[in-house]
């Protein structure tokens, strides 16, 4: 004699798969617990790497985000993921920058007369370069 299943709570046209569940809503309901457990492992992951790495929370991290309007300081423009930057000397938080500008602040190592000078280089020059190399050309 074969076993004959209890039809499901949700749909009772189908079988009983599990929890009262047909096959169909058990596996939803299944994917849904996983990205929720995902999202919270995540989240577990970043809240100890936030705080081994600069001594604070998850929750902090979220704070500064929202003074900051979910933009980084420098540019000011909005972006997915922002990074912690921090002081390399003391440990002290600075802010939240956008991937760019902290390779940027990096690339400087926090040097402020090296930032300095590459203002100044940015600036126009008081030379007219185009006239220059096109002398060059004339006389060459």
């Amino acid at each position: 004699m074969r076993y004959k299943r209890t039809p499901a709570t949700c749909h009772p046209d189908a079988g009983n798969h599990s929890n009262g569940l047909c096959l169909e809503c058990y596996n939803i309901k299944r994917a849904k617990y996983r990205k929720e457990q995902k999202i919270k492992a995540k989240d577990k992951i970043r809240d100890y790497n936030l705080s081994t790495k600069y001594n604070i929370t998850l929750a902090d991290y979220n704070r500064l985000l929202e003074v900051q309007n979910h933009c980084c300081i420098i540019c000011e423009r909005s972006h997915q993921k922002l990074v912690v930057d921090h002081n390399h000397k003391n440990g002290q938080i600075r802010g939240l920058l956008c991937q760019s500008c902290n390779i940027g602040l990096g690339s400087f190592k926090d040097k402020i007369d090296l930032l300095a000078s590459a203002i100044k280089y940015l600036k126009p020059p008081s030379m007219d370069w185009n006239y220059a190399f096109k002398k060059r050309e004339i006389n060459a």
